[in-house]
């Protein structure tokens, strides 16, 4: 299955990332791993006009302490390094085990914590192709009338499947978001 067609953009520093996803706003993905994006794109589940790459993003691949905030995990930093990093392993020990919960080892080499975190929920109705989502009527987050998770559900119930937010919600976690308005 071939993947749909799409501008790359490589940029080299977060300001240039930002105005990117300002200018192609709506139409525009963001790959790190790519461990959920490219099946999706293969399914035609998402059909971005441009996709957007991190990995020159060096400062997004980083963890670092900061005396006033703690520890620092960039975006991009990979559940594999989550799992093996001493510090995490010892101070933050739910996040480093509930890494190494999500999906294969492959998975995790590739998946990195933003996309963890970030991962869009979608219940095994939309999480497939839609030649095989022909073959039902839709659901309530397509514009149906009915869940395919909870029979008879009145509403979607689709499943988070985020396996570091948990974790990341009992650590008072917090993010920091950047966009081109500045950051928040």
């Amino acid at each position: 299955m071939s993947l749909p067609e799409f501008e790359y953009l490589a940029p080299s520093g977060i300001k240039e990332a930002c105005s990117y996803l300002k200018e192609f706003n709506g139409q525009i993905a963001i790959v790190a791993g790519g461990t959920d994006l490219v099946m999706h794109l293969k399914h035609r589940l998402e059909s971005p006009t441009h996709l957007l790459s991190l990995k020159n993003l060096t400062e997004l691949n980083s963890i670092h302490y900061e005396q006033d905030s703690g520890l620092f995990l960039g975006a991009m930093y990979s559940l594999r390094n989550i799992t093996v990093n001493s510090h995490i392993k010892s101070e933050m020990a739910a996040l480093a085990q509930a890494a190494e919960e999500v999906a294969s080892p492959q998975i995790r080499n590739r998946g990195t914590i933003g996309g963890n975190i970030c991962l869009d929920s979608r219940c095994w109705y939309l999480n497939r192709s839609r030649q095989l989502r022909k073959t039902l009527p839709p659901c309530y987050k397509t514009g149906g009338d009915r869940c395919y998770v909870v029979k008879g559900g009145k509403q979607c119930y689709a499943l988070l499947q985020a396996d570091t937010v948990p974790s990341l919600l009992v650590l008072k976690a917090q993010l920091r978001l950047l966009s081109a308005e500045g950051e928040r």
